[in-house]
């Protein structure tokens, strides 16, 4: 049987560097790409050697996307785009129903308002660019 676990009710949640424990959820979140880690691979083949050999670069971190419904009334919302306009460091964390966490700091690197069709939802799409290390917490 298995163990897997559902997406529902992942969290995108912000907290000042003034206080980086604090951490408030932002609103109307429809949809997370959490991001994820991986390194390059660097090709360290030799003539001398005569076979393919690697090793594998820096540990990267891919940047965490999500979808809002956008409320211009929203604390949160609002909260978002001042840190865009303002280049605002702050810390940031992804919150998985399962308990793991993803934490640190990062940039909201871009804010694009998406489709508006004649019978759809004002909403925007978030990218976040981590900006220091990443905790990743299993809990």
């Amino acid at each position: 049987m298995s163990e897997a676990v559902t997406a529902t009710g992942i969290l995108v949640k912000r907290a000042l560097l003034a206080s980086p424990t604090v951490f408030t959820t932002v609103g109307e979140i429809t949809n997370v790409g959490p991001g994820g880690m991986s390194r390059n691979k660097i090709e360290t083949s030799s003539h001398n050697e005569g076979t393919e050999s690697h090793v594998l670069g820096i540990l990267r971190k891919s940047d965490p996307t999500f979808r809002i419904n956008y409320v211009g009334s929203d604390a949160t919302h609002v909260a978002v785009l001042a840190d865009l306009a303002g280049n605002t460091k702050n810390q940031w964390q992804i919150a998985f129903p399962s308990g793991v966490k993803r934490t640190g700091p990062a940039r909201v690197q871009a804010f694009m308002y998406a489709e508006a069709t004649v019978d759809g939802l004002q909403s925007a799409d978030v990218t976040l660019t981590w900006a220091g290390v990443v905790v990743e917490e299993a809990v």
